[in-house]
């Protein structure tokens, strides 16, 4: 169970956004113990638009070099996984209603723009590293370097022996 006794946060918001879009994709959608879906897009709606009014006052109060830190860049990626950005589809699609949607994309383009950015830049970085291109899962990469010194050996087959 999460602690709520402390003071609201935005994690407790990206919480609240993160269970209506396991709602919405839940198969438990029939069962008679569970909410309304009209409440969980309620909540969904409300939750997002205290969101976003929450991280544009944050950075409105903070200078430009605090801007770039560790909590703002993690929270950023965290709106790019709830909202996406112009080219994705937002996780709570299913659950908001499209113009509330799109009024929250727009008011978070620099924040959600930036971490798009930060996205496609480890993506090119971790694939750099992997080199996937270049290679096949089961080495048909061909091989860059000194050559086997087995190479220069004949096959020899079961008739060779007898």
């Amino acid at each position: 169970d999460a602690d709520v006794r402390g003071q609201p946060s935005l994690g407790h918001l990206v919480l609240a956004l993160k269970w209506c879009h396991h709602f919405s994709s839940s198969s438990s959608l029939n069962d008679a113990t569970t909410p309304p879906m009209y409440l969980v897009n309620s909540v969904a709606e409300r939750a997002s638009i205290l969101l976003c009014t929450e991280v544009l006052l944050h950075d409105e109060l903070r200078d430009s070099h605090s801007r770039r830190d560790e909590t703002t860049r993690k929270i950023n990626m965290q709106l790019l996984d709830l909202f996406g950005s112009d080219f994705d589809s937002s996780s709570l699609s299913a659950v908001m209603n499209e113009d509330v949607l799109e009024s929250i994309k727009l008011q978070l383009k620099d924040q959600l723009h930036e971490a798009s950015l930060e996205r496609e830049e480890e993506k090119k970085m971790w694939e750099e590293q992997t080199n996937w291109d270049n290679a096949s899962f089961f080495g048909g990469k061909k091989r860059e370097g000194r050559r086997s010194p087995f190479r220069s050996l004949s096959r020899k087959t079961s008739s060779d022996f007898s």
